[in-house]
């Protein structure tokens, strides 16, 4: 798989989070992120992976847009753990992106959901809170 980076820009706001010019990674190749807290390592497999928006530039996977198809995700795998996904959802958010990764309508996310209501409890569903600032025990619950 070839997975080439270009003019990749994050912003949040005036703060520029990430500033890549370029990458590529040839098939076959192991690439290691490194760096200081807070220089971006995140930010990029997280646009790398199309889990949220570039202010500008492109991740291009078998020089496929990965923003825009999603013929690469099939040949591709990953592992997130909790603070690289979900800290920046809410509950449901969660719910519908694991959903849709499984195949799951929305109505049917919506069906297991009330089915675990009693197990969620009411300060997880329906309080528009981000899973970062939910208790430790209901972020498992979540995850």
């Amino acid at each position: 798989m070839h997975i080439k980076i270009e003019n990749l820009q994050k912003a949040y706001g005036t703060q520029m989070a990430l500033d890549i010019p370029a990458i590529a990674i040839n098939p076959g190749e192991m690439t290691g992120i490194v760096g200081n807290n807070g220089a971006g390592k995140t930010t990029m497999l997280r646009l790398t992976l199309s889990l949220i928006k570039a202010t500008s530039g492109s991740v291009l996977i078998n020089a496929q847009d990965a923003s825009k198809s999603t013929r690469w995700k099939k040949h591709t795998a990953s592992y997130l753990d909790e603070g690289f996904l979900i800290d920046f959802l809410t509950p449901e958010e969660y719910f519908y992106f694991t959903g849709k990764v499984y195949g799951l309508t929305p109505q049917q996310v919506d069906e297991n959901l009330s089915m675990l209501n009693k197990f969620l409890g009411v300060e997880i569903v329906g309080t528009r809170k981000y899973i970062r600032e939910l208790s430790a025990g209901n972020r498992q619950k979540v995850g």
